[in-house]
């Protein structure tokens, strides 16, 4: 189902990750769904966090880092080498930062 307590605006609405392994994007007005993206590789129960250039990062718990474009388009992927359960967050250079079960935090260039 969606786990609209981690819903985030974003993506031209309100996008809440799915236990399903879908994000969706919602309409604000009646939380219609305006689009959905389905990221094989496990449920997504971590907060998606939009960009500014329009693009949304999401997590997967199978160790997957997703770049999503608005309309729900995969635009590119990172596997990391352990789960993922902690939502995608943005450093010091723009870089992304997040954190995987094998006990390592990753910084990663964005270079969706």
């Amino acid at each position: 189902g969606i786990n609209a307590e981690n819903g985030v605006w974003g993506g031209g609405g309100v996008i809440v990750p799915g236990s399903n392994g879908c994000l969706y994007c919602l309409e604000e007005r009646d939380m219609a769904v305006q689009w959905s993206c389905s990221l094989p590789g496990g449920s997504l129960h971590a907060t998606p966090l939009p960009l500014v250039t329009g693009q949304i990062l999401a997590t997967t718990t199978d160790g997957t880092l997703w770049a999503i474009r608005d309309g729900g388009e995969v635009r590119g992927r990172v596997t990391l080498p352990g789960k993922v359960f902690s939502s995608p967050a943005i450093g010091r250079d723009r870089d992304i930062v997040i954190g995987c079960r094998d006990n390592y935090c990753y910084v990663l260039k964005a270079d969706f």
